[in-house]
């Protein structure tokens, strides 16, 4: 099959056909007059309540007494454009069909179909990889309208560890993504945000309008809820460290201890020693712990490692590797973590 190019040429038309056991496609949807997707109208409307309501809507019915055949299609659906250049998927016997095919009002076309791509290799539990945070959001956008929130959701479970383009775009797109999170109800992606929202650990890049944050009474009051049940949790970290520092001191054991941390943190950084952001300090006081038979008189010192180890943890679990106080994380503290009671959804709601 050809479609006419945009200088007059003949350009063939990709097919992309999707395979379900025992069954035959019998839904054709023809993206733009370039790509036609081969799917199965019960698998599209188990996972799309869009594709439950308007497939078989009055004047989209296909003839029943017609069985599907190799090659055949009971259903095609179009590409109708609006006037804003939004595009949509309208049957090919709707009355609602615009009668002019302005696709060239459509921003990003290709980008668009690979997208679509995606969704319905989401809904086909197939693997993909979600290339940025603008893609993610445009693939969010999709799932929304046409109702299929839930298969995107599941499969970002499965792609998410391979989707290291995303991965990379988390830390300085987490203010915005965050949201995304929260309307496809994915865990994983929700708690790896959390951690960069909350960071950096002294200026929140939820609260910095710099970083596409907004005052807190901005946010999503459910996303409050969780943003303070986090900041709770990482003081309350930081105050139960800073008391086992103190019981040192008292206990006389600090002194010979603090030099070595101060000498360490001037040996290794460039900058003034008064300004040393907190991750960094306890890093040091990390391995100045960690010396091989470090000669510090410190009573209990395996329960003070067992405390900084606690709070110098890491919740990022799709980056395995990161280290706060080290590299890109030198003012951020990974050990957010959010109970699953602080999630900003209705755990129990299965279709959204």
């Amino acid at each position: 099959m050809a479609s006419p190019g945009g200088n007059g040429s003949i350009q063939a038309v990709r097919i992309h056909k999707f395979e379900w056991p025992g069954l035959e496609p019998d839904l054709r949807l023809e993206v733009f007059d370039s790509d036609e997707f081969h799917v199965h109208s019960t698998v599209m409307k188990l996972h799309s309540a869009f594709f439950r309501k308007f497939l078989n809507s009055p004047n989209k019915t296909a003839d029943q007494s017609v069985p599907v055949q190799q090659g055949t299609f009971k259903y095609t659906w179009i590409t109708d454009v609006d006037e804003d250049g939004s595009w949509a998927l309208i049957s090919n016997t709707s009355q609602l069909i615009s009668k002019d095919k302005t696709y060239r009002l459509v921003k990003d076309r290709t980008q668009e179909i690979v997208v679509f791509g995606k969704l319905l290799r989401a809904i086909y539990h197939q693997n993909y990889t979600v290339d940025s945070a603008s893609e993610l959001e445009r693939l969010t956008r999709m799932a929304d309208y046409y109702l299929a929130i839930p298969a995107l959701s599941f499969s970002l479970y499965a792609v998410l560890p391979g989707s290291h383009g995303l991965i990379f775009d988390l830390r300085s797109c987490s203010s915005t993504i965050i949201e995304t999170a929260r309307k496809l109800q994915n865990t994983v992606l929700f708690k790896e945000c959390m951690v960069y929202v909350m960071n950096p650990w002294d200026c929140p890049r939820y609260l910095d309008e710099t970083q596409s944050g907004k005052p807190l009474k901005n946010w999503n009051p459910a996303l409050q809820k969780a943003f303070g049940a986090a900041t709770i949790d990482i003081y309350q970290k930081i105050a139960r460290f800073y008391q086992r520092l103190m019981d040192i001191r008292i206990k006389g054991g600090f002194s010979d201890f603090e030099i070595d941390v101060l000498q360490k943190l001037r040996e290794e950084h460039d900058r003034e020693i008064d300004n040393f952001p907190l991750p960094i300090f306890l890093q040091k006081v990390r391995d100045v712990c960690c010396t091989a038979q470090a000669p510090y008189d410190i009573s209990n010192l395996d329960e003070f490692i067992d405390n900084l180890d606690h709070l110098l943890s890491s919740q990022l679990s799709l980056s395995p590797s990161s280290k706060a106080g080290c590299g890109l994380f030198e003012e951020y503290l990974l050990c957010i973590k959010i109970e699953d009671e602080f999630l900003p959804w209705d755990k129990e709601q299965i279709d959204w």
